[in-house]
């Protein structure tokens, strides 16, 4: 076992800190961290705070303190050969309380991949505080140059009233949304969340490019999708929420009926609206659409580029709206066994923008027999919330004991006034919210 020589650097004002893995053979030797002349760690933090690069150790802590950062590492001991990430073995985490007691940290950093892979395994759950996973500045990371690495880790800078923040429900164009599920991992990075969920419409087709596109930018990914159900003739759409990838392909067979009816739904509508001399064609507007899956927003698309309506949200309220006469929604899946089948995969219940559809004593009559199905949590942040609708959330999810949601249910171009984690500029969802929802599937399923 080899046991690390190098004490933590903190202060009373240190106010984030930053974790590697453990020290390498040659930070051991010269008694500091990232001690190897090739490590970029020194190089990156002094172009992030715009400073001269300190050269020694003194200089090095003193950098440190100034800038309230604090610095250590997750392994306190272990087995390893070299500087070897690849070979630890046998770990014994170091506590983290040293600091966490003594100082009043925001933000928890980690230095690459296997620094988080120890830190999620042996502290956050023991902490209940997450980590933010920036890319390595070891040499061996050599796909990240140092620009790229720099604008990567100006992150650690400080941003007044902006505390890390997620957003659970956005949408990719493998339902409705415009951007592919890669591109909306990238605009969340660029939007500084920390963790963002894909939660396409009755479909889980984009959370692969999505989980990979997330992890290669150090953000949070949150395996979702949404379920358009029915409760007692009303639509309810209910979230599914950190989907098990070994469950992605249940989830898809369960909506498949669903999706059928949908399409003969949509075929339906556009055959109407053809009749009464709107000409857009169905084939046209499936084979527009990435993966041939479309829903009333890709015909509303249709009937604006034709010039028959001067915006979506003009069709929707015309055309497209139920009861209007061209418009005859597929039976949907029923909102209750919607909650127990996602349960029953290992993900987390969440009922979507409730008040979209219901008033409060409406709510409440659902929550009654959902939360007893084990419905986790429900959303009481949400783009067209007032704080009205965000109080009456917040007392339903305290008398029904359920964790909050937030999402800004992004979609890109078709929603232009929405933004990703921001909604209208009235959101902030804490990416403790994320952590909670997160905690909850990992306590059903140990």
């Amino acid at each position: 076992m080899t046991s690390h020589p190098i004490p933590p650097v903190y202060d009373s004002r240190s106010r984030i800190l930053i974790l590697g893995s453990f020290p390498s053979v040659k930070s051991r030797e010269v008694g500091f961290f990232y001690g190897h002349p090739q490590n970029r760690f020194w190089k990156v933090l002094s172009m992030v705070l715009d400073c001269p690069e300190p050269i020694t150790v003194e200089d090095k802590k003193q950098l440190l303190l100034d800038r309230h950062i604090a610095l250590w590492d997750v392994i306190a001991s272990c087995e390893v050969t070299g500087s070897s990430d690849s070979s630890i073995k046998n770990v014994v985490p170091n506590d983290l309380r040293v600091i966490l007691n003594a100082a009043p940290i925001e933000v928890i950093f980690v230095n690459g991949k296997t620094a988080e892979k120890y830190y999620h395994k042996y502290m956050r759950d023991k902490l209940g505080r997450e980590a933010v996973c920036l890319p390595s500045t070891s040499p061996a990371n050599a796909a990240w140059g140092m620009g790229k690495l720099a604008e990567a880790w100006r992150v650690i800078l400080p941003k007044k009233g902006n505390p890390m923040i997620c957003d659970l429900h956005a949408h990719s164009n493998c339902s409705d949304g415009t951007l592919t599920p890669a591109v909306l991992a990238s605009a969340a990075k660029e939007a500084g969340l920390s963790a963002i969920a894909l939660t396409d419409h009755n479909t889980v087709a984009g959370l692969p490019d999505f989980i990979k596109a997330c992890e290669d930018l150090c953000i949070e990914a949150v395996p979702g999708v949404e379920i358009s159900t029915e409760y007692e003739g009303v639509e309810l759409h209910i979230l599914g929420l950190y989907i098990p990838e070994t469950a992605f392909a249940e989830v898809e067979n369960y909506m498949a009926q669903y999706n059928v009816r949908k399409e003969k739904s949509n075929r339906d509508l556009v055959e109407r609206l053809r009749d009464a001399g709107y000409l857009i064609d169905y084939d046209e507007i499936v084979g527009a659409t990435p993966d041939g899956h479309i829903n009333r927003a890709h015909i509303a698309k249709a009937l604006l580029d034709r010039g028959y309506v001067d915006s979506v949200k003009e069709a929707f309220s015309s055309f497209l709206k139920e009861g209007e006469g061209f418009y005859i929604p597929p039976e949907r899946i029923g909102a209750l066994d919607a909650v127990t089948f996602i349960k029953s995969v290992g993900a987390v219940p969440v009922w979507a923008h409730p008040f979209l559809q219901m008033d409060e004593d409406g709510a409440r009559k659902f929550l009654a027999e959902a939360v007893p199905l084990e419905l986790a949590g429900m959303e009481t942040r949400y783009s067209l919330y007032d704080i009205e609708t965000e109080a009456a959330a917040d007392r339903l999810i305290k008398e029904f004991n359920i964790l909050p949601s937030g999402g800004s249910d992004f979609h890109g171009e078709v929603k232009p006034d929405i933004k990703l984690g921001v909604g209208k500029g009235n959101l902030q969802i804490p990416v403790t919210f994320a952590r909670d929802l997160r905690r909850r599937t990992e306590e059903k399923t140990s």
